[in-house]
């Protein structure tokens, strides 16, 4: 049975009834796990759930605080290399600068490793996540859907945190090589010039670009509809699908992960607890974060620096099925350098073909993430891309 504007309606609706705040440890999150829980007993899947723990530390120190540690480097970099300040000195310039220059480029680094890796430090929250099983007699390949279901407000929409993000990196490298010439060139006894001479605003963009992040605390007033509300509805419809009309081949896992906000927690604590269970031969991962928006539909083919593909096999697949469906200028191709992570990272780190369709809009992590914003056509493209992949997998399989 294909996916339906039906479907797509039944998601609307089903995410309409977990849009509301539902940040990690409030009685948010508990009233939707209440709402899953009764739906996924209404649609008759076999169904258990998974605990773990959590904390803030990580999106709330170490997302919130890598770049403003960057300023704070150059700000040092930069007051030993002003001669007005009075305290030019081309030795400390230097070595402040070549220590922000490498700060700044390791932090997409050091950001995605401590997804899973940071010890839980600060308040620590019990949560959970949602899984759910359709399984072959004798299965030869098992595809895992999977989308978050909590939410969380910052300061800054996403979009600026990730403009911030980028124009941080970008303008931070650009001050550091320049404090570095600067440096070297007085060492050698001569006046800078031109784009190596001293300038303070090319410093104070460098500076409030990285420092204005420090700001983006998080909060609890999103009611999270795009993100994820439709993902997690779009998962649910999925198992409804399949339920009625399983797979020969393929095992499919509907999994509604936990504390994604936080630190991708949910699903690191998915494949950490699998990792001798799954087989990265013939384990696949689709992730749903933010999908059903008004505007195209987003395919995240690579992300991070330096930079990491998700799966060929997978976006091949969903290409093929775009063109099939006539959906070819409702999707688009997206890298994400820095400055927003998904499930999708801790995935991919433990060795799963992994790919993500989402969008990027502005009002994700605002109090204007609404149902307002949901459109049931988009919706319906990232079921019948859920549906239609599991199928192609399920047939690859056979033979």
């Amino acid at each position: 049975m294909p996916y339906t504007e039906e479907n797509a309606k039944n998601a609307h609706n089903f995410a309409s009834k977990i849009a509301f705040p539902r940040l990690v440890g409030t009685e948010g999150e508990l009233k939707a796990q209440q709402i899953i829980t009764k739906e996924l007993e209404s649609i008759g899947n076999p169904f258990h759930t998974e605990d773990l723990k959590c904390s803030q530390f990580v999106i709330n120190i170490v997302f919130r605080f890598i770049l403003p540690i960057g300023a704070l480097i150059l700000l040092v970099a930069w007051i030993f290399s002003e001669p007005l300040l009075g305290l030019n000195n081309p030795i400390v310039s230097l070595i402040f600068a070549l220590i922000g220059f490498m700060w700044l480029a390791l932090s997409s680094t050091i950001i995605n490793m401590s997804f899973g890796r940071v010890p839980n430090l600060g308040t620590i929250y019990d949560t959970k996540n949602f899984i759910s099983e359709i399984e072959p007699s004798t299965p030869k390949g098992h595809l895992i859907f999977l989308a978050h279901y909590d939410s969380k407000s910052q300061l800054y929409p996403g979009i600026v945190r990730v403009i911030l993000f980028i124009g941080g990196i970008i303008s931070g490298l650009i001050y550091s090589v320049r404090v570095i010439g600067n440096s070297i060139i007085v060492l050698f006894g001569n006046i800078p010039r031109g784009f190596w001479a001293p300038g303070i605003f090319a410093f104070l963009i460098a500076f409030c670009f990285n420092f204005l992040l420090a700001f983006n605390y998080v909060g609890n007033k999103s009611p999270g509809a795009l993100d994820d509300s439709t993902g997690v509805a779009t998962v649910l419809e999925l198992s409804k699908i399949f339920k009625a009309n399983p797979l020969k081949n393929l095992k499919l896992t509907f999994l509604i992960s936990a504390a994604e906000e936080l630190g991708l927690y949910g699903a690191d604590v998915f494949v950490k607890r699998r990792k001798h269970q799954l087989d990265p031969k013939t384990t696949y991962f689709l992730n749903y974060d933010g999908i059903g928006s008004k505007g195209k539909t987003i395919l995240l083919t690579s992300y991070g620096i330096p930079l990491k593909k998700t799966s060929q096999t997978l976006n091949n697949l969903i290409y093929e099925i775009v063109e099939e469906q006539s959906l070819q200028d409702s999707l688009r191709k997206l890298f994400l350098p820095i400055g927003a992570a998904s499930d999708h990272v801790p995935i991919q780190r433990a060795g799963f073909e992994v790919t993500l369709l989402g969008s990027f809009i502005a009002s994700f992590h605002t109090s204007k993430d609404t149902i307002e914003e949901i459109n049931d056509k988009s919706l319906k493209m990232a079921g019948i891309i859920g549906e239609q992949l599991a199928k192609k997998l399920d047939y690859i399989l056979e033979n």
